[in-house]
């Protein structure tokens, strides 16, 4: 039996070769796709100098998602609103990890009973290029929370396992309970054998010293306790403590850290009564104490943290960001929220002339509008008119405190321009700008080292263009930042 494809002649064998080889094509084609989709996540955590930082050696900053029923409703109820308020932490404030709380106070909880919610979770964190740490949320009743090993076996069954071959995800295995050495071995071997490469952060105190009236019916882990746990491999796992009101706890961390175990604080907050309104002034000198130490942390109030009819923790981050300027935090610019209002241009609908923050100035003002193609998100800002044309769209911010800012701008552009700039103006300086590139794939500038001293307090930024019919160029992303 012969087949006739375009008028040649093939034997079986011949078409049965053919089509393997193209079985296989389509298989390093799949194959291909998939590894690129996963080369997207983070690569596993690092230890440096006794501290657990990202891939590229910075340190975790982020905080908790609130995996319970009450959350899990408002997530199936919102899921817009949640998903874009997660990729918020990440794109806007420059955070890179979540500490995904999955609460078992009682420790009785079916651990599949929630696991569609997790893996949502975990897959946004992949998504956005953050880290994610499945923490099983024991604890705590008045500091005296034994681990139940029997369901701290089942919970690690089921969740070790699922997530152990996810580059981004960090497994945490409990939460204030009485620090026993015996049963902290337990969960790191049993969940090491399922999770052969996965970091463990283990112990994971409320405290480290007791400094309130030396209440012994604190879980307090010491030096010689930690010394004396033989069976943790702290090769690719750390201790994990909380502080609360002092920096107290990071010194005792050190010690440990100083004999060669590494540390992460995954619970901070300025005190551990009244947490609204958050104590800020209390709270800078905990977040101070572990960038000095170059100790990673996850702040206990952000991300989904909700209180009916008040989105409390929807808010919380942009407040929490926003007032670690105010309050002095200079050590890290990269989680420093930007400073311009809808900057991404995603507050608008599709071809907006009214742009939410943004104020045109020009002979022909219909040449900007709200575009899609996005260097991120689903908007940018778009300069094009059909006619030779001249427009700035910019934006004035005040109240800004005295220190150096800079400015970051995506651009692409195409056709051909008089001039075309990124400006940063009127604050109290010589005006800066800078040309954008010729390109039209899109392409980062950046106005650097901008100056505002002496209480001046504000500043103008925007996109100046004057161009020749047809031309065009897509702004994207304008940043604000203080960098010191």
């Amino acid at each position: 039996m012969t087949q006739s494809i375009y008028g040649k002649r093939l034997s079986v064998s011949n078409l049965t070769l053919v089509l393997s080889l193209l079985f296989v094509l389509i298989s390093l084609f799949f194959f291909a796709t998939t590894t690129h989709a996963q080369s997207t996540a983070r690569d596993r955590v690092n230890i440096q100098n006794g501290n657990v930082v990202t891939d590229d050696g910075k340190p975790l900053r982020g905080g908790r998602f609130w995996i319970t029923p009450g959350a899990i409703t408002q997530m199936q109820a919102e899921p817009t609103q949640f998903r874009e308020y997660f990729r918020s932490l990440s794109r806007d404030y420059h955070l890179n990890v979540v500490r995904i709380c999955i609460y078992d106070q009682y420790q009785t909880l079916d651990p599949a009973s929630v696991s569609s919610t997790v893996d949502t979770v975990v897959n946004w964190a992949e998504e956005d290029g953050i880290y994610a740490i499945v923490n099983w949320h024991t604890g705590f009743e008045n500091y005296t929370t034994q681990i139940n090993l029997t369901q701290a076996d089942r919970f690690w069954a089921f969740y070790a396992p699922r997530y152990k071959d996810r580059t981004h995800v960090i497994y945490e295995g409990s939460n204030e309970t009485v620090t026993n050495a015996a049963s902290q071995e337990h969960m790191y071997n049993y969940i090491r054998n399922l999770a052969p490469n996965t970091h463990l952060i283990m112990w994971s105190v409320p405290n480290t010293s007791q400094y309130y009236g030396g209440d012994t019916t604190r879980p307090v882990i010491d030096l010689t306790t930690i010394q004396n746990t033989t069976g943790i491999n702290y090769s690719n796992a750390s201790i994990g403590y909380h502080t609360y009101s002092s920096t107290s706890e990071d010194t005792t961390a050190k010690s440990w850290r100083d004999a060669g175990y590494p540390i992460i604080c995954t619970e901070l907050l300025s005190d551990s009564g009244t947490r609204t309104p958050v104590n800020y002034v209390n709270m800078m000198p905990l977040i101070k104490s572990k960038e000095t130490l170059g100790i990673s942390w996850m702040n206990w109030m952000t991300f989904n943290y909700r209180i009916p009819v008040v989105d409390q923790g929807m808010n919380f981050t942009a407040d929490f960001i926003t007032n670690l300027g105010t309050y002095g935090i200079t050590f890290w610019p990269e989680n420093f929220k930007s400073l311009v209002v809808n900057g991404g241009f995603e507050k608008d609908a599709l071809n907006s002339q009214t742009i939410t923050g943004w104020t045109t100035s020009s002979a022909t003002p219909n040449a900007d509008y709200v575009d899609k193609y996005a260097h991120d998100g689903n908007n940018r800002l778009t300069h094009y008119y059909a006619s030779a044309f001249n427009i700035y769209t910019f934006q004035t911010i005040t109240g800004l405190s005295d220190g150096t800012y800079k400015l970051t701008v995506w651009v692409r552009r195409g056709g051909t321009f008089t001039r075309s700039m990124i400006v940063a103006k009127k604050f109290g300086g010589t005006d800066l700008s800078v040309t954008t590139p010729d390109n039209s794939s899109w392409t980062q500038v950046t106005i650097d080292n901008i100056v505002i001293a002496n209480g001046y307090g504000k500043i103008e930024v925007g996109a100046y263009t004057d161009a020749n019919a047809g031309a065009w160029i897509g702004i994207d992303q304008i940043d604000l930042i203080r960098t010191n």
